[in-house]
């Protein structure tokens, strides 16, 4: 399929809107990420993440996590956090793999209709 056929498809999918945020996604996985540093403990760092990624259900690109750790590495300490609507579960590992690097992690228990979760 030519270029010129995934357009127009997409655009008679989709939209401008649908071309436009396609182009987008297409173009920021295109960008070359080097670290900063590059150490044993961000290489084992991600190691873990690309294991968990791999291990637990979810939807996230590489900006969703560099976005959560710039997050967690800038609030201010004491607040609590809350996540709403995980889906598999892995932002919520991911975030607390975060947390527990940037911060001492401390979870707590809650009920929801009337179970208990730890």
């Amino acid at each position: 399929m030519s270029v010129i056929a995934k357009l127009n498809y997409k655009l008679h999918q989709s939209g401008v809107r649908g071309v436009i945020a396609s182009a987008l996604r297409h173009a920021a996985n295109r960008i070359d990420r080097k670290p900063i540093n590059n150490n044993s403990e961000n290489k084992k760092a991600n190691e873990f993440l690309a294991w968990v990624r791999f291990a637990v259900p979810g939807m996230l690109a590489q900006g969703n996590i560099d976005a959560m750790d710039y997050a967690v590495a800038n609030m201010p300490p004491g607040n609590p956090i809350l996540e709403i609507g995980s889906f598999c579960g892995l932002s919520t590992v991911i975030l607390s793999y975060l947390l527990g690097e940037h911060l001492s992690l401390a979870l707590s228990n809650y009920t929801h209709k009337n179970q208990a979760y730890h």
